[in-house]
Order: structure tokens, then C-alpha cells, then sequence
């Protein structure tokens, strides 16, 4: 199972203030430091919006079976199968189903300095640590004891009525191990089991620049590059995480926020990114609903566009004590693929749009203003946040837990 958070992780502004268009004053800098815990992500948003688990279903019947390294296994079903051909053709032994469970820790770290009164350019770089805890699960059961009986009132042959009995004990040999030979000898996976990795993802540089602020309102426009410098999927792991998707992307943002009442403020901004194709090795599908595959093919991958949409509502309690709520918004479009594996273009890209809706609450702890008005010694910020997703289509569920840290100097 693939996890691909399509949430953005890392949403780093400069603004020291409750105006969304507000940038830092000339020669201003800021550290900012945001560690960033997910909650369990077991579950995702399919293509009708229904929530289902993160899982893979693998059913081995006969033709499975035969390719199966376990000497033991084989030797038996080889010998059944040379006896009676057709008892063995309708040979399952059951379905199976391996799910997961993932929880990631970011820790982002960005720097923003001042270039002028109204331009300010900004790094930032994400720091992954993923976790995921794989689990087995029968879910059907096999179809032995039916077989068995076709075997022992096989006339004449004193060998089947003999074999017929011996299936009284196969269902034993068929569990979590058989599973993993499967998928490492037939489909040429890693060992499935409980995953985890730390590095680096995609890093951001932005340029933000101030180019309206009037006394209660204003607008910025962004722009920037997302270089791919974070852990792409591996198409040999089933479990594993990705901390980027391995294209370069470029986006532009623009936005403003309003004076409602004296410390109450209205910000919103769109940003789009354009994603840019890149060749990947990928695993070749044999159908839309099986992601397993057992081949590999070069694949020249172009990922949708995205559209990120927020409006917030800012409260400044004090010049201490500022609180947020936002609505996000997100969507992907549909990602395209070119090979010579005609088909499977089309498998790779079905259902690959996504659409996320998020609610977003942060609570500020802020010494700017005091800092200016000389009340305290230094600049700085600390937010709490939590993320709720409400809603999605193909996209996994996924809560967020942040803290960040902001200095200015």
C-alpha cells in the first residue's frame, strides 16, 4: 500500500502579522521551525468519496499456487495436481488481506529575509520520519474440504482417495508466510512487514511581494519553485511512504486580507502548481483494480496540476494572543502516463484526481507587537494548530497536530 499525502505538509509564510499580505520590513529575517504529527492514516477517500481502509486483497487460487517457493507446499499440490488436473484447476486457498496503518513526523525548517519594505524571499525544507505497521487478515476461507471430496470419490485411484485426505491438513501450510513468498518470489516485492524511514522532502524557495497595502487592506503575490529533493516511491515496497514525488514543480500564488473591525481580519489566497513529467520506473497493471503487479516499465509520468483555495478568519485578542480558523481546500487533476504499455497508461491514471476539504485552527502566542512598542526583548511567535480533514476523494485521511516556532531578527 502506497501512501501519498496530497495535503501540503509544509505551508510556511513570512508574515509576522494577522494580514495575509503583509511581508517582513527590509533586512528583517526570520528562522521559523514547525514540527508537524499526523494521526493514524489507515483509512482514504476512494473515487466516490466513500472512506475505506488502506489494503490490498490477494486471493491465491491454483495458478498462484503452482509458483509458490515453499518446498513443502509444493511437493504437495505438484503431485495432486498430476493426479487429478481438474479437482486442482478449481483450487483456492482463500483471500487475504494485508493492510497498513502509517503515522508521519515532519519537522520544517525555513528562513525569510526582508529585501525590500514589500519583497521577501524565502527556503524551506521538510524533514521526514514515517512509520507504518503492516497487519494480515484472512477473509475468505479455502475451498479444501470441496476439492478433498472430489479427490477421494475419484474412482479407480486409490493415490487420489489418498491425497484426498491430506488436504484435511494443507490449510495450516497457507498463512502470513505463504503470503510473503508470494509476493517476494512471484511479484519480486521486498518482504512485507513493518516499515519506517527518516530524510529530507521537497524543498521550496518563494518570492512574496507586497504589491498593494492600504491602511485596512492588501494583496501579495507569490511565486516559487518545489525542487525534488525528497524519497520517491519505490515501485519494489508495497508499504513504504514517499517524502516527494520526484518532478520539479513551479506555482504561483496571489491573495489579500481585509480589515473587518479593528482586530478582527479576513485573508484569503490561490496558489496553483504546475507539475512538471519525468520518467519513473513503475510497476505495469494488469487491470484498474490491481495494483499488483509482477512487471516493471518506464513510464514517463506527468502528475496533475494543483489548486490550493484558503479563507480565514483571524481574531487578534490581545497584542499577546491572536486566534485563526481556515477552510482548505485542495485538488489535484488527473495524472498522465506514456509508455509502450498502452493499457496500463490508462490503469496508472485512473482515479488519480483528488479533492481534499480541510479545517484548519491555530492559536498565536506573538511578542512582535510588544517588541515594538519596547514592551519586551525579543521578537517572536508560537502557534498551535490542528488540522481536521472533513472530506476527499481519492486522498488518504489524515489529521494533523503542529507546533511552530518563529524568530525574527
Amino acid at each position: 500500500m502506497k501512501y501519498y499525502v496530497v495535503a501540503a505538509l509544509v505551508l510556511i509564510s513570512s508574515s509576522a502579522y494577522a494580514q495575509y499580505y503583509k511581508t517582513l520590513p527590509k533586512g528583517v529575517r526570520s528562522a521559523i521551525i514547525r514540527n508537524i504529527q499526523t494521526s493514524k492514516i489507515d483509512s482514504s477517500y476512494n473515487h466516490s468519496e466513500s472512506l475505506r481502509p488502506l489494503a490490498y486483497d490477494i486471493t491465491l487460487d491454483s495458478s498462484s499456487l503452482q509458483g509458490l517457493e515453499d518446498t513443502s507446499i509444493q511437493n504437495i499440490f505438484n503431485y495432486v495436481r498430476d493426479i487429478y488436473p481438474e479437482g486442482f484447476d478449481r483450487l483456492s486457498a482463500g483471500s487475504f488481506n494485508i493492510s497498513g496503518a502509517a503515522r508521519l513526523s515532519v519537522n520544517a525548517y525555513a528562513l525569510a529575509w526582508g529585501l525590500t519594505e514589500k519583497t521577501t524571499v524565502y527556503g524551506a525544507l521538510p524533514m521526514y520520519k514515517a512509520k507504518v505497521e503492516m497487519k494480515y487478515k484472512r477473509t475468505k476461507e479455502n475451498n479444501f474440504e470441496e476439492v478433498a471430496d472430489l479427490y477421494s470419490t475419484e474412482t479407480g485411484s486409490d493415490m487420489a482417495q489418498g491425497f484426498g485426505s491430506v488436504f484435511a491438513n494443507t490449510p495450516d501450510l497457507i498463512n502470513g508466510s505463504t503470503i510473503q513468498n508470494l509476493l517476494v518470489e512471484n511479484y519480486g516485492y521486498r518482504e512485507i512487514g513493518d516499515w519506517s524511514a527518516e530524510g529530507p522532502g521537497d524543498m521550496e524557495f518563494g518570492i512574496m511581494n507586497n504589491f498593494l497595502s492600504e491602511d485596512s487592506y492588501g494583496a501579495m503575490a507569490t511565486a516559487g519553485i518545489v525542487v525534488p529533493t525528497g524519497r520517491e516511491d519505490n515501485p519494489d515496497i508495497l508499504q513504504d511512504v514517499a517524502f516527494g514525488d520526484g518532478q520539479w514543480d513551479v506555482f504561483g500564488e496571489i491573495g489579500g486580507g481585509y480589515r473587518i473591525r479593528d482586530r478582527m481580519f479576513f485573508n484569503t489566497f490561490a496558489r496553483y502548481t504546475y507539475q512538471f513529467a519525468s520518467d519513473k520506473e513503475l510497476r505495469i497493471p494488469t487491470s484498474e483494480d490491481m495494483a499488483i503487479s509482477d512487471k516493471k516499465g518506464t513510464f514517463n509520468e506527468k502528475l496533475g496540476n494543483k489548486l490550493l483555495l484558503n479563507m480565514d478568519l483571524e481574531y487578534l485578542h490581545s497584542d499577546w494572543l491572536e486566534m485563526k480558523a481556515a477552510y482548505l481546500y485542495e485538488t489535484i487533476g488527473e495524472a498522465k502516463y506514456e509508455s509502450e504499455y498502452d493499457e496500463a497508461n490508462g490503469y496508472l491514471a485512473s482515479n488519480t484526481d483528488s479533492t481534499a476539504h480541510n479545517l484548519r485552527m491555530t492559536g498565536t502566542v506573538t511578542s512582535v507587537q510588544p517588541y515594538l512598542n519596547n514592551e519586551f526583548l525579543l521578537p517572536g511567535q508560537i502557534k498551535l494548530t490542528y488540522q481536521k480533514m472533513l472530506h476527499g476523494r481519492n486522498t488518504e485521511k489524515v489529521d494533523r497536530y503542529e507546533v511552530e516556532f518563529r524568530m525574527f531578527f
